[in-house]
């Protein structure tokens, strides 16, 4: 799936698309996934703590299931004292939907990738994975073959 997310996914720092997906603070003081054109900057997410990582995650399933899950749709991926890069994947019911990576740098958002998941990431997979697992099978008959006919 990594390297389907390499090549799907694309360069939104020049442009970010109309649905970039940033995470906001509700009214209520919930974590939720807000466009970044729509939202006012009051409401976004702009210092994130260790702690605050359980809840944002917590607060991001709630919106689309009951049970408590443990998927991590909000991650840190570096810290430094200038910027936080982080990745945020959309919870969704359905069979769409979106991931984007972003920089948190001198209390702003710096969009950097997004990728959009849908049956043609499917496509693209499926043949991939494929070729993997028929490379494993000819590989595994190959090496079975040549231990067969080791003289002992």
């Amino acid at each position: 799936m990594r390297l389907a997310e390499i090549v799907w996914a694309h360069d939104a720092s020049v442009d970010p698309t109309p649905y970039f997906p940033v995470l906001a603070r509700s009214p209520e003081g919930r974590f939720i996934v807000v466009p970044l054109r729509e939202a006012s900057e009051s409401n976004f997410v702009l210092e994130i703590s260790d702690r605050d990582l359980a809840q944002i995650n917590s607060d991001l399933t709630s919106r689309v299931s009951t049970n408590q899950s443990a998927y991590p749709y909000f991650k840190i991926l570096a810290r430094r004292t200038e910027y936080t890069d982080v990745v945020l994947e959309v919870p969704t019911k359905g069979d769409f939907w979106f991931k984007s990576w972003y920089r948190i740098q001198n209390g702003t958002i710096h969009p950097r990738r997004i990728t959009r998941y849908s049956p043609m990431m499917a496509m693209f997979v499926f043949p991939l994975s494929l070729l993997a697992g028929v490379f494993s099978l000819r590989l595994c008959d190959e090496i079975t073959r040549r231990i067969r006919k080791a003289p002992r």
